[in-house]
């Protein structure tokens, strides 16, 4: 909500034009309502109140948070941001936003939730 909240104060309305066409367009470049490693942010012409990233081809997520490359974990693993989301033996891991896990310290809801890889998806952080 905060950073819905974020960017709709930060981000540019987009208005539309007489063509009637319902494209993505990129919102102001002195706001990225939140997008991470180059994701620009859009809004669609004739709903301007509906914002999102569009991600670079190597990255996805709302935020575009996720690196597709990434394949391997380096050291403890502590900076991941790829799509692993098993354990060592193959068990699906919890997502980050579901009721068992926001019980925890580290959960989707945290304000500094997306610095730290986390969201709603289940992958290894």
């Amino acid at each position: 909500m905060r950073i819905l909240l974020t960017c709709l104060l930060l981000c540019a309305l987009v208005v539309s034009d007489s063509e009637g066409s319902h494209e993505l367009h990129p919102v102001s470049s002195a706001s990225n309502c939140d997008c991470l490693n180059g994701g620009t942010c859009v809004t669609y012409k004739y709903f301007s109140n509906i914002h999102r990233c569009n991600c670079p081809k190597k990255f996805q997520g709302e935020h575009c948070e996720i690196d597709t490359t990434k394949t391997c974990f380096e050291g403890n693993g502590h900076s991941y941001r790829g799509k692993a989301d098993t354990d060592i033996i193959g068990r699906p891991c919890l997502a980050w936003n579901s009721a068992t896990v926001l019980l925890k310290e580290y959960h989707a809801l945290r304000p500094d939730a997306l610095q730290l890889g986390l969201g709603k998806h289940n992958y290894c952080r």
